[in-house]
């Protein structure tokens, strides 16, 4: 069928202008086969190509990569829309760290809610959308492009959130075009028959000031789990949901549904996505998070906990790679990655060895050494990024 008829056949979307966030910008369709948005490979990736000299933002070699006409103007026009400056001195291999980390949490961000819109719009009136493949999963080169996974098998930012996106129960939360109401969705595909046998699950809705230890408002739902479903919980005004004396500028939202054998699922809502200044309107908190690494392992993968005392964007570890640390990374993945913290949260998270680590065993001194924690307040703060973050 015509590609750019919504009643048939399937549909390319490349539109880098509009505010990626903003999701009712996004076209129906019966089938999304390719869409996607640029980030560039990580810091340690770079390095194996490129000089020390050229590790930073608007090094030649790196412009000469780009090969997306006008990618450049595109991509720093979206970092623009929403993140202040990268972190560190002009031209320093800190601040080109961070404007790497913010070009794969803008693409992990506009991916992941594109994915979850067109996952909810499975049985919607006039969208009827079965299905969405996003552009692209791996690499040729180290260069900016489309991929999740970086070449050499490092996961971007964006792998463990379209993870989350295609997970078998998703939670959506989404603002309309006018940022006036707030709907909460939640889309499943086949389910375990211990959540199907009880049928029920809970939604929370709770506002959380940005500065705040706990959430100042808290509503719940109930729902009904059906397979092969996407279904909408709750839609409210903002105010409601926010809650009395909260603002767009100083509250988010997380919404997380609760049921028998599925894990908890979350999805936060940033009233600042529709802000003109996206997240330099909010007074992000500078989080002190903390990591515990085990004292002993015994296998090829190690369980931290990861907790933090505010609100945290974007979460990002990464063992090694860093600017301290720039040749020296294990290499592997994380159970999950890429994720946001609510104030004084805890989270296990588990760091296994790639499949063809000859060690039978995760090094867990090299993981205290190298392991970091980068988030959206971290990096773009006027300080040095690793600053907040411990290692325990």
């Amino acid at each position: 069928g015509d590609e750019q008829d919504p009643s048939q056949g399937d549909r390319h979307y490349y539109d880098y202008g509009p505010n990626c966030m903003n999701v009712s910008n996004l076209p129906p369709t019966r089938f999304m086969s390719e869409y996607g948005l640029q980030s560039l490979p990580s810091l340690a990736s770079l390095a194996t190509q490129m000089k020390p000299s050229d590790l930073h933002i608007g090094s030649p070699l790196l412009q000469h990569r780009q090969h997306h006409l006008n990618g450049w103007e595109e991509l720093n026009a979206q970092l623009r829309r929403y993140f202040a400056s990268p972190t560190g001195k002009a031209g320093s291999i800190v601040e080109f760290d961070a404007y790497i980390y913010l070009t794969q949490l803008l693409q992990a961000r506009c991916i992941g809610a594109w994915t979850e819109t067109w996952r909810r719009r499975r049985d919607e009136a006039g969208y009827y959308t079965r299905g969405a493949m996003y552009w692209q999963l791996n690499d040729v080169w180290h260069a900016p492009t489309w991929s999740s996974v970086e070449f050499g098998g490092h996961e971007k930012m964006l792998h463990s959130t379209i993870r989350r996106a295609f997970a078998p129960l998703a939670v959506v939360g989404w603002l309309d075009a006018h940022a006036e109401t707030v709907s909460i969705s939640f889309v499943a595909d086949e389910l375990p028959a211990s959540a199907l046998a009880k049928g029920a699950c809970k939604l929370e809705l709770s506002s959380h000031p940005w500065r705040g230890e706990k959430p100042t408002h808290v509503q719940t739902f109930d729902c009904q789990l059906s397979k092969h479903s996407s279904s909408m919980i709750v839609s409210q005004p903002i105010e409601k949901v926010l809650g009395e004396g909260a603002t767009v500028r100083s509250h988010f939202v997380r919404a997380t549904v609760y049921a028998t054998g599925l894990p908890t699922a979350f999805s936060h809502i940033y009233p600042s996505d529709a802000d003109p200044l996206g997240f330099q309107a909010v007074a992000l908190p500078t989080a002190h998070i903390t990591v515990t690494v085990p004292d002993q392992v015994k296998a090829n993968f190690a369980t931290v906990m990861i907790s933090t005392d505010f609100p945290a964007v974007g979460v990002w570890l990464e063992a090694g790679g860093g600017p301290d640390h720039l040749s020296e990374r294990l290499h592997g993945y994380w159970s999950d990655n890429s994720f946001d913290l609510v104030a004084n949260e805890k989270r296990n998270v588990t760091f296994f060895l790639d499949d063809n680590d000859d060690a039978a065993a995760v090094d867990l001194a090299q993981l205290r050494k190298l392991l970091r924690v980068v988030h959206l307040a971290s990096a773009t703060a006027p300080t040095k990024k690793e600053e907040g973050v411990a290692v325990n």
